[in-house]
């Protein structure tokens, strides 16, 4: 048949990428765009935004708490229609990963609460999508339908967007598509509609721009049958935010320390978190060919406990969690996340309590105290006991010791502590949040400084700054050892099955068990960038000035390795700020657009691979007729 010639004559071209032989292995796995989803609409402001939602879609094949080990996927409707958000296609889209997770304890994937306009038809089971012959029944009732210029050539997309319309044909019909696009090569790439005659002298100058500065095109105002509803405006919602900039969005559930199966075994315990986290990346990649969205394009995004677990997913693992993801029947496929964006970490848990003391080592007492300029009253002030005044100054010069040996700097500048506590590793600090006051006068000139009295402010400029007046004006949430619990009643101490796991509580603490040392830095991303690079190149971290319940010297101490090793990355500490997450939304999704937008050349290439694999899937799903 000419088709079948055809189909060879492109996969000899190597348009058409090899089939992954595991993939039969685990065909639950398959990810099907024309099943399983429903439509859903918001608005954002004053405009509508359209997507569809596949929900609880379960990336593992064996999963021991299904009820966690889920995702949810919306994706801009107008990708299925081969339009373009933001500059981006439905093959350049980045893909947003996001967590929930906060002191390491189970989570569900968060939900996108828009308005479902149009319930789809569950045409089957994502995890019972066994056969090629049933995805063609899927997708069997969509018609195809194609533009051709006056000279019988197709015309591809609109802008710089080449990509095909989401639509399956006939044999006959794909075999003239592939007919015309030969001919159209032969003719050279003017033939190839006037959009990409335009663009070739574009080229040059498109080769290096990322098009940050490209505008979002306009969004439909609601339709006749949507102006009748009352549609949820979501200003404030992050899935929402990113969805209307064009973003692929997937929310994933994990496993947390309490989590067990059906017969009360305890399943969360690390490393889980992490292996759920990278199976769901996994499953990104193994169905690259057929979702929407660039899967080489994942940007990690979490804050807290679960920004210590996409964190890892930026470090070379090697073997540790293989054969968990084995047993879980993870995608074949070797995911990888190109960046991470965090807020506020809660990692280098083993160091965390001496850093904490050492943070606040001017105030002996416990009182949680509301942010400066609000109109909360602080709680009532708890004195230290002796013991526990004992024990702090211990770990204050235990975090001396660690950071002296952490070789933090460079030949012209490193950072240390001296025996007082000070030095230019506190320095380094001040320097941080002299910075990021510095920003907050410059953006808000009003800025009460009376609140502030630690801050010293000349003309406009902050010069200086009084860190023990602060730690006394933040005051601390914690005593000492709220990490790792002398009585294993921390939530860190439940991640590591109700075990001690710092070296403090080892001394302190014999009598009780204590985590593997292996288990305990594998699970501590700075661990891994004293001796190594991350493998994620990308890297984005926002930390509060006001966070008085963990430490900020250690995402400091982070980002300061992360520069040692070269990658690139934005941190910066926020003003006024404490542990929060998911603020300030459109730096960060300036710094996403910043890496992930695709040049000319790069989003044609993409776009014309994309048109000949979905050709491709058409002519494998039409059964032989010979």
């Amino acid at each position: 048949m000419r088709v079948n010639k055809l189909f060879v004559f492109i996969s000899l071209l190597g348009f058409l990428p090899s089939l992954d032989t595991r993939a039969e292995e685990i065909k639950s796995l398959n990810f099907i765009p024309e099943a399983n989803y429903v439509d859903k609409t918001f608005m954002l402001g004053d405009k509508v935004i359209r997507v569809r939602a596949y929900e609880n879609v379960l990336y593992l094949g064996a999963p021991t708490n299904p009820e966690y080990q889920r995702m949810n996927i919306y994706i801009p409707a107008d990708y299925f229609a081969g339009k373009e958000l933001n500059g981006y296609s439905q093959s350049t889209a980045p893909i947003l990963l996001i967590n929930r997770m906060d002191k390491f304890t189970s989570v569900a994937p968060e939900v996108l609460p828009a308005l479902v306009v149009e319930p789809q038809v569950d045409v089957e089971s994502q995890t019972e999508a066994t056969t090629k012959k049933e995805q063609a029944e899927a997708t069997a009732t969509v018609k195809f339908s194609y533009q051709v210029d006056n000279r019988g050539l197709l015309v591809l997309g609109n802008k710089y967007n080449l990509t095909l319309n989401q639509q399956i044909s006939t044999p006959q019909a794909i075999a003239k598509q592939l007919g015309n696009l030969v001919t159209t090569a032969k003719d050279g790439v003017s033939a190839i509609g006037e959009k990409v005659t335009s663009g070739i002298g574009y080229v040059t100058k498109s080769l290096n721009e990322n098009n940050s500065n490209e505008q979002l095109e306009p969004t439909p105002t609601p339709s006749s049958g949507e102006a009748s509803l009352d549609l949820p405006n979501l200003e404030g919602n992050l899935i929402a935010q990113a969805l209307a900039q064009g973003y692929v969005v997937v929310s994933v559930g994990m496993r947390g320390s309490e989590a067990v199966n059906s017969q009360g075994q305890a399943t969360g315990y690390a490393p889980a978190s992490l292996v759920d986290a990278q199976a769901a990346v996994n499953y990104l990649a193994f169905n690259a060919a057929s979702m929407p969205g660039d899967a080489k394009r994942i940007i990690a995004l979490a804050g807290n406990g679960g920004a210590n677990i996409i964190s890892l997913l930026g470090m070379p693992l090697g073997t540790l969690i293989e054969e968990e993801l084995a047993d879980l029947q993870a995608a074949p496929s070797q995911g990888q996340v190109y960046a991470i964006a965090l807020y506020a970490p809660y990692f280098n848990l083993e160091h965390a309590d001496m850093a904490y003391e050492w943070g606040f080592s001017s105030v002996h007492e416990q009182q949680l105290r509301p942010l400066p300029g609000t109109s909360e009253t602080a709680s009532k002030a708890i004195p230290f006991t002796a013991k526990q005044l004992e024990i702090s100054q211990e770990l204050q010069h235990e975090f001396i010791h660690y950071v002296n040996n952490l070789n933090l700097g460079e030949a012209k500048q490193t950072y240390g502590l001296n025996p007082d506590g000070n030095g230019s590793f506190r320095t380094l600090i001040e320097h941080y949040f002299i910075q990021a006051a510095q920003e907050a006068l410059e953006q808000t000139p009003e800025l009460d400084l009376t609140l502030y009295p630690w801050l010293v402010v000349h003309e406009g400029k902050v010069t200086a700054m009084h860190t023990f007046a602060y730690q006394a004006a933040v005051g601390r949430a914690n005593f000492p050892l709220f990490v790792d619990a002398t009585d294993l009643s921390s939530p860190y101490n439940r991640l590591f099955a109700k075990q001690h796991f710092s070296k403090y509580q080892e001394l302190h603490s014999p009598q009780q068990t204590h985590a593997s040392q292996a288990l305990v830095q594998a699970f501590n991303p700075s661990y891994y960038l004293q001796t190594q690079a991350p493998v994620t190149k990308f890297w984005w971290m926002r930390q509060g000035t006001f966070d008085n319940y963990y430490p900020i010297a250690l995402p400091i101490i982070f980002a300061q390795q992360l520069q040692q090793q070269k990658v690139e990355l934005d941190f910066k500490l926020v003003w006024n700020r404490a542990n929060q997450v998911n603020y300030n939304l459109p730096e960060l999704f300036a710094w996403i657009d910043k890496i992930s937008h695709p040049n000319f050349v790069q989003k044609t290439g993409a776009a014309i691979k994309d048109s000949f694999q979905r050709l491709k899937s058409a002519i494998s799903a039409e059964p032989s007729k010979e």
